[in-house]
C-alpha cells in the first residue's frame, strides 16, 4: 500500500520510499500481472473520490511503468471511498484510507 497526501495524486514522503521494494518485487517475477488500485477517505462526494482515485491509481502505474515495469501488464481501476481501510463516516480525514493497492501476481 502507498499513501497520500491530502486530496493529491502525491505519495507521502514515506510512501515514496516503498516504490523501490515494490519494483523488486514486480522484477523478481518472469511475468507479473499488477492490480493498482486507487482509494480516498470520505471528504468529498463520491463521484470526486471515484476520480480522484482514479487519479492516484493512474499516478501510480505511470511511476512504475516509468522506473523500468513498461512491459507488464498493469490494470489499473478505483474504489473512491467504498472499501475504507478505516470505516469512517462521510466527512472524515482519514489518512491511511487515502491509499493506492498494489497487487503482484
Amino acid at each position: 500500500m502507498l499513501f497520500f497526501d491530502l486530496g493529491t495524486s502525491n505519495l507521502t514522503a514515506e510512501s515514496k520510499k516503498e516504490l523501490p521494494r515494490i519494483l523488486d518485487r514486480a522484477r523478481a517475477r518472469k511475468t507479473a500481472d499488477i492490480s493498482v488500485i486507487g482509494h480516498t477517505d470520505t471528504l468529498e462526494s463520491a463521484s470526486f473520490n471515484y476520480l480522484l482515485g482514479l487519479k492516484r491509481a493512474k499516478a501510480i502505474a505511470e511511476k512504475l511503468r516509468h522506473l523500468g515495469l513498461e512491459n507488464m501488464e498493469l490494470s489499473v481501476e478505483s474504489q473512491g471511498l467504498r472499501n475504507l481501510l478505516v470505516p469512517t463516516p462521510m466527512g472524515v480525514a482519514e489518512p491511511r484510507n487515502r491509499r493506492v493497492e498494489i497487487t503482484i501476481r
